[in-house]
C-alpha cells in the first residue's frame, strides 16, 4: 500500500486503519514469539537439556571450558594423589651385561681388568607374541587279555582336529565386545601381532559361542535385579541395520542388565521382564511408562530436573528456577555432610522442615510467574501450559519422590549409575554406527552386561571371559543391593 493510499485511507475510513494496525501488531507478536521459540532451541545443550555432549555446539563447549577453568586447580596429578611411575624389580628375568673393553679417555686396553660394579638400569618390554600349537595325542593299545584294540579319551574341550584355544577365543571376544574393535580391525589385530590369519566369520563364531553360554549368567542377573532394593532404569536409542532399536539398562552397584527391544516404551519393559516383577525402588527419569508399574515405588533423577531448571533459568529468566536448583545442592551437600559423619542416619525434623518450606515458597513465586491458562471455547483436550508451568506441575505432585533423597540417604540423588552403563554403549555406536543384524545386538547386550558386572565387582574381565570357553562363566551368588 502506497503512502498517499494510506492518507487517503486515514480521512476516508480511519476504523480500517485501527484494523490494519492491530492486523500488524498482532502478526508481530507472533513473530517475536516464533524467533524466540527458535533462539530456544539453538541455546540448548547438555547443560540445560537432555542432549549429549557430542552434540553442542562450539559455543556451548568454549562455554563449558571456560568454567572448568576458574576452578583454581593446576593441571596434573594433584597433591595426595598416588603416582603410577615405573620402579625397578629386584630380580629381572633376563640380564645383559655390557662390556667394557677400552678406556674411553686414552684407548688402554680394559680387558683384563676385573669389574669395580655396574651401573644399572631395566627396560619393561613385551616379549615376541607367537601362537603355540599344542599336538594332543590320545594312546592307542591293544590289550593283551581280550586283544581289543583301545583308544585313551581326549579332553572335553578337545572336539576337532584343529581348533583354536580358550586364549584366542577369549581374546577375540574381549577386542571386539569390550574394547569395542569392529571384526575387521580384530582380524587385523591378529595378523600384525600374532602373524596369524583369522576370519571375520571365526571371530563371530566366538562371540556366538561366549553369547549362547551366558545364559544361565542372564537369568541370575535377572533374579538379583527383580529382588534388589534399589535399580537404577534408563533407555537409549541405537540402529540396528538403519532401523531404529532401544536399548534398555537395569543395574545397581553391583550389577549390569541390557536389553534390546523394538520398542522404547512399556510394552518393551514388558517383555524384558525386570520392572513387571520389581517391588524396589526404581530410579529413573519422568518418562510416563516407569510410572504405570504400580508394584514398585519411583524416585526421580534430578539431574535431569536439574537440567530443565537451567533452561528454564537461562532461556526463560525466572530466578525461582535458579533458586530452586541451588536448594536441590544445598540438600545434598547436606545429606553427604550427615552421611559422612552419622552413617545410616537421617537429617533432623529442624532441616526436613526447613528445606521442604523452602522448597515450597519456591514453587509458589513459580506459580505466580506461571499462572494456569484456562480452556479456550470450543478447544479441544487440556489447555496448553507453559514447560515452566509443566515443571512446576510435576515439581509439586511428587514432592516426595523428587526429594527421595533427603528422607532416605539410600535413595540415590541422580541416575548416573544407568546414565554411565550406556557410556559405552554411545561409544559403540560411534564406531560401528549401527548393528548389522538384530542377533549382533543381542550379543552385545549379554556380553557387555556380563563384562560390566565383572568389572563392578573387580574381576578379571579376560580371565572370565576365558572361563566362558571352559563353561565356568561368573554367576553372582548374592542379592543387588
Amino acid at each position: 500500500m502506497q503512502a498517499n493510499e494510506i492518507k487517503k485511507l486515514c480521512k476516508e475510513n480511519p476504523d480500517k486503519i485501527v484494523e490494519l494496525i492491530n492486523a500488524l501488531i498482532e502478526s508481530n507478536i507472533k513473530l517475536l514469539n516464533r524467533v524466540k521459540e527458535l533462539e530456544n532451541r539453538l541455546n540448548k545443550d547438555s547443560n540445560n537439556s537432555n542432549k549429549p555432549p557430542s552434540g553442542d555446539n562450539i559455543r556451548s563447549k568454549l562455554n563449558r571450558k571456560t568454567k572448568k577453568r576458574k576452578k583454581k586447580r593446576k593441571h596434573g596429578g594433584q597433591k595426595g594423589h598416588k603416582g603410577s611411575t615405573l620402579k625397578a624389580v629386584s630380580e629381572p628375568d633376563h640380564i645383559q651385561t655390557h662390556e667394557l673393553n677400552t678406556c674411553s679417555k686414552c684407548n688402554h686396553s680394559l680387558e683384563d681388568v676385573n669389574s669395580k660394579g655396574y651401573d644399572k638400569r631395566q627396560e619393561f618390554d613385551i616379549p615376541p607374541i607367537v601362537i603355540e600349537v599344542i599336538e594332543h595325542r590320545a594312546e592307542i593299545k591293544i590289550c593283551p587279555c581280550c586283544g581289543e584294540e583301545i583308544k585313551a579319551d581326549f579332553p572335553n574341550d578337545i572336539t576337532q582336529k584343529t581348533q583354536y584355544g580358550k586364549r584366542i577365543k577369549a581374546l577375540a571376544v574381549y577386542l571386539n565386545q569390550y574394547q569395542l574393535i569392529p571384526y575387521k580391525r580384530t582380524a587385523e589385530f591378529f595378523k600384525d601381532i600374532l602373524n596369524h590369519t583369522i576370519s571375520q566369520g571365526t571371530i563371530n563364531n566366538f562371540i556366538r559361542f561366549a553369547h549362547n553360554n551366558l545364559d544361565d549368567f542372564e537369568n541370575k542377573i535377572k533374579e538379583c535385579l527383580i529382588n534388589a532394593k534399589i535399580v537404577n532404569f534408563d533407555e537409549t536409542g541405537t540402529f540396528i541395520n538403519k532401523m531404529l532399536n532401544w536399548m534398555h539398562v537395569a543395574s545397581t552397584p553391583n550389577l549390569t542388565f541390557y536389553g534390546l527391544h523394538k520398542n522404547r516404551g512399556y510394552d518393551a519393559m514388558v517383555d524384558i521382564g525386570i520392572l513387571s516383577n520389581f517391588k524396589g525402588t526404581a530410579m529413573h527419569d519422568f518418562f510416563r511408562s516407569y510410572l504405570k508399574f504400580n508394584n514398585c515405588s519411583h524416585i526421580f533423577c534430578n539431574s535431569h530436573i536439574f537440567r530443565e531448571l537451567t533452561e528454564i533459568h537461562e532461556n526463560y529468566k525466572e530466578k525461582w528456577a535458579l533458586e530452586l536448583g541451588k536448594l536441590l545442592l544445598e540438600i545434598k551437600t547436606k545429606v553427604n555432610t550427615v552421611r559422612d559423619i552419622n552413617k545410616n542416619k537421617k537429617l533432623n525434623k529442624y532441616f526436613l522442615k526447613k528445606f521442604e518450606k523452602l522448597y515450597d515458597q519456591i514453587l509458589k513465586k513459580g506459580f505466580r510467574k506461571n499462572p494456569w491458562k484456562p480452556k479456550k471455547n470450543n478447544q479441544r483436550g487440556r489447555p496448553a501450559q507453559t514447560k515452566a508451568r509443566n515443571l512446576l506441575d510435576r515439581l509439586r505432585n511428587n514432592k516426595s519422590v523428587v526429594l527421595a533423597f533427603m528422607y532416605d540417604f539410600k535413595m540415590p540423588f541422580t541416575n548416573n549409575l544407568a546414565e554411565r552403563d550406556f557410556r559405552m554403549v554411545k561409544v559403540h555406536q560411534k564406531i560401528s554406527n549401527c548393528f548389522r543384524s538384530e542377533r549382533g545386538g543381542k550379543y552385545f547386550c549379554r556380553i557387555r552386561s556380563y563384562i560390566s558386572t565383572l568389572k563392578k565387582n573387580h574381576c578379571s574381565v579376560i580371565q572370565e571371559i576365558e572361563n566362558i570357553f571352559e563353561k565356568k562363566s561368573y554367576i553372582p551368588d548374592f542379592i543387588a543391593e
